[in-house]
C-alpha cells in the first residue's frame, strides 16, 4: 500500500486517472489531473490523500517507488 498525499491544482482540478507499472523492482504510480481549458477557478489548492494498493507480489527485497516525480525507496522482509 502506498500512502499518497499532493495537490491537484486549483478549484477546478480533478483527478482524472490513476496508473501503475512495474519495471523489475522499481514500481511506477502516475497520478493524472484534469482542468476545463480556460477555467475561471478559485486560487485554493485541492488536497489530494489516498492509500493506493501495490498491485502484484513483493518478495523480500529493496523496491524503489516513484509517484509522479517523488521517489521513496522500500524494502519487504
Amino acid at each position: 500500500m502506498a500512502h499518497v498525499q499532493g495537490i491537484l491544482g486549483d478549484g477546478c482540478s480533478e483527478l482524472r486517472s490513476q496508473s501503475q507499472t512495474r519495471l523489475g523492482n522499481l514500481v511506477i504510480v502516475t497520478i493524472l489531473r484534469e482542468r476545463p481549458r480556460d477555467a475561471v477557478c478559485t486560487q485554493i489548492a485541492k488536497l489530494y490523500v489516498a492509500d493506493i494498493p501495490l498491485q502484484g507480489t513483493y518478495p523480500p527485497g529493496r523496491y524503489l517507488l516513484r509517484v509522479n516525480a517523488v521517489e521513496r525507496a522500500f524494502t519487504t522482509e
